[in-house]
Formats: C-alpha cells, structure tokens, sequence
C-alpha cells in the first residue's frame, strides 16, 4: 500500500474509503474533505509517473465540458516518490449495472439516448495530433490478436466466419478520423444516482482512436440491456447512423474477441469458460457474422420513443 499522507491538502480530508470495485491497478479511495467535498483519489506506483501524467494532462481537458463525469483537480507524487496520485471530482451514484435492467423500457433507452450524447461530446474534446495514421495502429492490433488467438490453441466456434469478416472489412479502417476516447467506456463504467442521473467515470484507459472504436465494448451494455445500448448507439448519431457503421463496429467487436481467449488462459479455466460463453453470445448476435447489424439492436426504437 502506497502512503498518501504526504499528499497536499490531506490535513483537509474528513474520510478515506477504500473502494476495491473494478479491474484498475490503481488504489483508488472516496475522499470527503471537512466542507463537505467529495473527490476520487487515485495512487499507482511511481514508476508510472510519465505514464500518469500524460493521462492527468489529457484529462485536464475536461474541465470545460458541462458532462456528468470524473474531472482532474490535483496530480503529483507521494510517499516520498514511490506514488504517483491523481484527484478528481466525485460522481454520485450506484453502479448502473446493478440499477438499469429494473428500470422501464423508456428510461432504460433514453439514459442510453444520455450516454451516447455525454460520448459525442467526450469525441469533440480537442487533443495532441498523433504521428501515427489509425489505419496502421489498428491493423497491427488486428494482426497481432489474430495471431494470440492463433497460437493459444482453443478453438471457438464461429471465429472461423468471424475472422473471415474481420479480413473482408478491415479496410474500412482507412482513413477514419481520431479523436478523444475515454478508452473503456460501457455500463460498468457508468452510474446512476437516486433520481436516475447518469454519470461517466473511470477515465484510466483514456486514449486517442477512432471514435466508432469506442462502441467495441458496447456488447457489455447489450447484455444487460439492449434498449439501452441501442439507444447509446441512436444517442449518438441523433438517430441518423453512417452506412459503415455496423460493419465496422463488428470488425472491432469481433478483434476485441479474438484477444479475449488468450488473455483469460492466464486467469485459469473459470475465466477461458466464461470468455468463451461470452464469444458464443456474440457469434449469436451476429448469426455467425451473416449479418453486420447485432440482433440486439433495435431499429424501431428511434421512432418509438422519440418525444416520449
């Protein structure tokens, strides 16, 4: 445990509780100041200063931006080097996930409706210029998971259709625009509070790619609830969605699949069970990647909902 009492303005905080939620590495704690204030402190080892600062320095460009997300207040090092601390704003709220499928049909779309615009805006934050086109990035991602799931020696069924998708569509990759992305955004990264406010939070993974990208993890949302991943989706395009979107959303859904079986092979059989569960879903959704579009979207739900 990294020491944090050397960090400035801690003889101001009332309360310190651990939240061990989530997968970040990150110690991260609820903080209350004696006026009341509430902030999320993050602390990592030192070793990542570079790393963190970069991300500290990027986040700054949120502050300008009226969305119900974490925002950075303060950054530094603590307990004499060895950590490396990050305060940010408090969002209010339970984990959506364990709110939103108890909640109406409408409600349940329009907050995905609210996610999708609270996206949009994250995508128009102004960033660095990257050297790099996002067609080679990502192309080298695909080669490189291919070759994981290759390798591993599991075979699922339905990746042999998928992967023959993925190659007939990557070049659609060409070309694509980059922007800010918050890196892993999904309903388990999301809140909501006691009057169904939604808030963002978990900005860690925070990157730069192409913002369609940002969907890859939308499938987490469709388990849940379809109505509000379908309407994160129409949220996001206001309903009018790009001819290419659907394709290229299933070659980065399917990508994320291929790298999904080798990477639960070091957490043991249980995890590489539930991976591969995971990936039979969603060869399903795709009716074994015959279609572009997932079966849980609903096509008729813009017009369904829209002005109710």
């Amino acid at each position: 445990m990294i020491a944090i009492n050397d960090i400035p303005g801690r003889q101001e905080w009332a309360s310190i509780t651990p939240i061990t939620a989530g997968w970040s590495e990150d110690e991260k704690y609820k903080v209350v100041t004696k006026d009341g204030g509430a902030y999320l402190l993050r602390v990592t080892a030192g070793k990542h200063l570079k790393k963190k600062e970069g991300e500290y320095n990027l986040l700054l460009a949120l502050k300008d931006y009226d969305i119900p997300v974490s925002k950075p207040v303060d950054f530094g090092t603590c307990d004499q080097g060895r950590g490396v601390y990050m305060l940010l704003t408090w969002v209010e709220g339970q984990e959506a996930i364990g709110i939103l499928p108890g909640l109406d049909d409408k409600t349940q779309y329009q907050l995905g409706v609210l996610s999708g615009q609270i996206l949009k805006v994250i995508h128009s934050i102004d960033h660095p210029r990257p050297s790099w086109t996002w067609a080679d990035r990502y192309n080298r991602k695909i080669d490189g998971k291919l070759k994981s799931y290759l390798d591993c020696g599991l075979e699922v069924d339905g990746f042999e259709q998928m992967i023959h998708f993925i190659q007939q569509n990557r070049h659609l990759l060409a070309d694509r625009p980059i922007t800010f992305q918050h890196g892993d955004y999904h309903i388990g990264n999301m809140v909501l509070d006691g009057s169904n406010q939604l808030g963002v939070v978990d900005f860690n993974r925070l990157d730069l790619g192409d913002p369609w990208e940002e969907f890859n993890r939308i499938t987490w949302c469709a388990y849940y609830s379809p109505l509000f991943a379908t309407g994160r989706i129409d949220g996001y395009f206001d309903g009018d969605i790009p001819d290419d979107f659907f394709r290229l959303l299933a070659v980065y859904i399917g990508a994320n699949q291929l790298s999904s079986i080798p990477w639960a092979k070091a957490f043991g059989q249980e995890e590489v069970d539930n991976m591969v569960e995971q990936a039979k879903l969603i060869v399903a959704s795709y009716d074994r990647f015959q279609s572009h579009i997932p079966k849980w979207y609903d096509s008729t739900a813009f017009e369904r909902f829209k002005g109710v």
